[in-house]
């Protein structure tokens, strides 16, 4: 997680950090799903810690609620997590890119400061082939292009994601593949 950081904010390469176990339900004092430590909140505090990044957008499109991410990071003004929730494809892909939208439009017209760096907690168990039954392949590459025009746009470029949930392999390496073909350069 600290490398794909690293990378993505020294080099402005868009990174990707095929992480086991995922990490957006640690909190600070309590796990659980399978997350030890929350490892988006590790990437994010040392990009500030080594005063690189200091503001930073995280959308996390995973099935479950990334708690964890919310726990460690929502007490920093700088931080800006989007946790989607529609249940209807079409709706969790316009809530993205509403999300999106504001956040450019405020950027744009100075009511807030550019974002150093886009993150992604990226589950793909939302899969219409895994628990979520919702988003399509082809989601996942709308979600990643989304991604990268936020990034391209607002954030210098600077862009990774974080492997987090995805519980039927054949269907997470195809909503992978399709997202990182977009997301990436």
């Amino acid at each position: 997680a600290i490398k794909a950081a690293e990378l993505a904010y020294d080099h402005k390469e868009a990174t990707f950090a095929l992480i086991r176990p995922p990490g957006h339900h640690a909190s600070r004092d309590s796990y659980w799903g399978f997350c030890f430590f929350c490892n988006m909140a590790v990437a994010i505090r040392h990009l500030q810690s080594t005063n690189r990044a200091q503001r930073a957008i995280i959308i996390d499109f995973d099935l479950h609620y990334g708690d964890g991410n919310v726990d460690c990071l929502e007490d920093d003004t700088g931080i800006n997590i989007i946790n989607p929730s529609s249940n209807n494809r079409e709706n969790y892909i316009e809530e993205v890119a509403d999300v999106l939208a504001k956040e450019k439009a405020k950027i744009t017209t100075g009511e807030i400061p550019p974002y150093d760096i886009f993150a992604v907690s990226a589950g793909f168990d939302n899969h219409i082939d895994d628990w979520g039954k919702t988003l399509l392949t082809d989601d996942y590459a709308e979600l990643g292009r989304m991604g990268k025009d936020f990034a391209l746009s607002v954030c210098d470029s600077r862009r990774f994601a974080l492997l987090e949930g995805g519980y039927n392999p054949s269907s997470m390496a195809k909503a992978m593949e399709s997202f990182l073909a977009e997301f990436g350069d």
